[in-house]
Parts: structure tokens; C-alpha cells; sequence
């Protein structure tokens, strides 16, 4: 599974007041089914050797996962675990992937159930059987934040599907794609006169033109936020957060990308070394110690993009000031220590 796609924000509330890790989720999800505590701890220790990435070492980590498996049947965070690396990885399997998500379903939440599903039919191009699970879960959660969480899961299972895989959209004329919510076929090339009206825009119009795309790419930006802060009201609940297994690094990784928002329009607006002052002082002071390898990709991405933004400030006191800042972060030194694991 490409790392953390599936997130969700942790805005205003402190992430201290309502933590909730993946041990204690998984603590929380397999005690109420019967696994004992000698299994649960296993499952643990396995998730965070993992960390949802099956992009190296894939075969060592599915032996580990199927020895762990056969121990207790009930366990079907493994056996969810499983299906996501046939389903996530580079070796994909869609029959070892249904196999395992069946073997699961039992005792797995039906939210959870019905998402796996989206996700096997989704990266494997299946689109009547992923058409009817999203219906599905839009009949019970339409019009709510739950439905906010599940586009945004939506558009991140899109990165996996698998092009190679056949589609129903293979017979359709080059350029042309299927919609499939008006069920109508979309040319999606650009009519004749589409690109004579381009070419006879003058400068200003070509620049008025660009100006607006930005433009509504910024909203579509500004949307999204919004989306987010409704999923936060939501999920401030702590009985809804548990519901849907939504654990600290989901949480910091949302927050991340909400901060990363905040950081750039600061910038835009107030200059650089106001951006640096809101990161420093707001941002990473609030990184994961425990689920900090769940995160740091994420962490790693908008230091270094602050780490060289910095690189701009004319005065060099000022700049030395800064960079020194930066490197006495929280994130800089949870950076520093897992790389010295890392070089072990």
C-alpha cells in the first residue's frame, strides 16, 4: 500500500487529548472477537515492522503474515493486511486478495468490508462490482462527513489501479471515456474548433485564460479544506474516531496536508519568514513520536520544502537564524533519530 492514503484531519482539537495509535486499535478490534493478547501483541509488532508498505521485501513480509495468521483465523487484521499487498503492491493477486478479504469478512466491520471491496474491484478495473459497493456505501453515508472521507479515500485508490488490467473502456473510440455517474461516453479530445478559438486568443487573453485555471484550481484547494473540517466535527467524537480506526498517524498525515495549505498561502501572502514562524512554532511541534515512521514521509516533505524556501532570505544572519531553527525542530530531530535506525 502506497504509505498512509488513507487519512484524516486532526485540526483544532490537541492530537494529545484524543490519541488513539494503531496498537490500540488493534488492541481495541481484535480483544472484542476473542484473539489473545499473545496473538494481539504479534499483530502489533508485525503492523509496525511493516508500516503498510509492501514495496520492498514482499515475500519475507507475506510468510510472516501468513505464519501469524494460521495461528488464530479470527485475526482478520491480517488478513486484511494480506489482501492490501496483493491488492497495493507490485505483485498484485486479485484471487489471493478476495480469498483473504473473504477469509476476514466475518468478523470485520461492515464499513470496513464494504471499502475493502471498493478497493479490490477498483485497482483491479472490475467497475460493475466498484460501482456497487460505492453505491452501496453512499446509500448509508450521502450527505454526511463520512461521505467527505470516502471521496477523498476514493481518489487516492485511483493511483493503483491497474492500467495493464482490462477495461470496459478499452472499446471506446481513442480519447473518449466512460462517466459513470451520467452513464454518457465523454470525447475527451478537444473539438476543431475548441483549439481554433485557443489559437486566436490574443496575449492577455491567453494570460486571462491561465489566470483562471490557477485560479480554480486554488478552490477546488479551498474545497477540499472545507471537506476536511467537516470530517474534523465529525470525528471529534471519540466514539466515531474508533468506529472508523481512525488512528494518530491518520490523523498527522491529514493534518499535514491541511498545514501544508495554510503554509503556502501564508507564504504567498505574509512572505516567507512568516511561513517558517507558523511551521516552526504551529506545525511540527506536534509530530507523532510513537507513529512517527507512519508519517515521515509526509514530515520529511514539507521540512525540505521549507529547508529550501529558506535558501531565499537575502540576509544571512537572518537566514543562519532560520536554518538553525528548522534544525532544532521536533520533526528535525525525529528525522535524525530514524535515520540513525535506519543506518544500524
Amino acid at each position: 500500500m502506497k504509505k498512509n492514503f488513507l487519512l484524516l484531519i486532526f485540526f483544532i482539537i490537541s492530537l494529545n487529548a484524543l490519541a488513539y495509535t494503531r496498537a490500540e486499535n488493534i488492541k481495541d478490534k481484535l480483544s472484542k472477537i476473542g484473539v489473545n493478547k499473545t496473538i494481539i501483541d504479534k499483530t502489533i509488532e508485525l503492523d509496525y515492522e511493516i508500516k503498510d508498505d509492501f514495496s520492498e521485501d514482499f515475500d519475507d513480509k507475506m510468510e510472516k503474515l501468513q505464519n501469524l495468521y494460521t495461528q488464530d483465523n479470527k485475526n482478520f487484521y491480517v488478513s486484511d493486511l494480506i489482501a492490501s499487498g496483493y491488492i497495493f503492491s507490485d505483485k498484485k493477486d486479485f484471487n489471493k486478495a478476495k480469498e483473504y478479504l473473504e477469509k476476514g469478512e466475518k468478523y470485520n466491520e461492515k464499513f470496513d468490508n464494504l471499502l475493502n471491496k471498493v478497493n479490490l474491484y477498483t485497482v483491479f478495473n472490475k467497475e460493475k462490482d466498484e460501482k456497487r459497493y460505492k453505491n452501496e456505501l453512499k446509500k448509508i453515508y450521502n450527505g454526511t462527513p463520512v461521505m467527505d472521507l470516502l471521496d477523498f479515500i476514493y481518489s487516492g485508490i485511483e493511483n493503483y489501479r491497474d492500467e495493464k488490467l482490462s477495461n470496459s473502456s478499452d472499446d471506446l473510440p481513442f480519447g473518449s471515456f466512460y462517466d459513470e455517474n451520467t452513464g454518457e461516453i465523454i470525447n475527451g479530445i478537444a473539438d476543431d474548433d475548441d483549439e481554433n478559438d485557443n489559437q486566436n486568443m490574443n496575449f492577455e487573453e491567453s494570460l486571462d485564460e491561465i489566470n483562471k485555471i490557477i485560479r480554480n484550481s486554488s478552490k477546488e484547494t479551498d474545497k477540499n479544506v472545507e471537506k476536511f473540517r467537516r470530517i474534523l466535527k465529525y470525528f471529534s467524537d471519540e466514539k466515531n474516531k474508533q468506529k472508523f480506526s481512525l488512528t494518530d498517524d491518520i490523523y498527522r498525515n491529514l493534518e499535514l496536508l491541511m498545514e501544508t495549505n495554510n503554509i503556502e498561502k501564508i507564504s504567498e501572502n505574509d512572505g516567507i519568514l512568516k511561513a517558517l514562524d507558523y511551521y516552526i512554532n504551529n506545525v511540527s511541534n506536534k509530530a507523532q513520536d510513537k507513529e512517527f515512521e507512519f508519517t515521515k514521509d509526509k514530515e520529511m516533505t514539507l521540512y525540505a520544502l521549507l529547508y529550501l524556501a529558506s535558501a531565499t532570505i537575502k540576509d544571512e544572519k537572518v537566514y543562519e537564524t532560520y536554518r538553525q531553527k528548522l534544525k532544532d525542530t521536533k520533526v528535525a530531530k525525529l528525522l535524525r533519530d530514524s535515520e540513525a535506525k535506519t543506518n544500524k
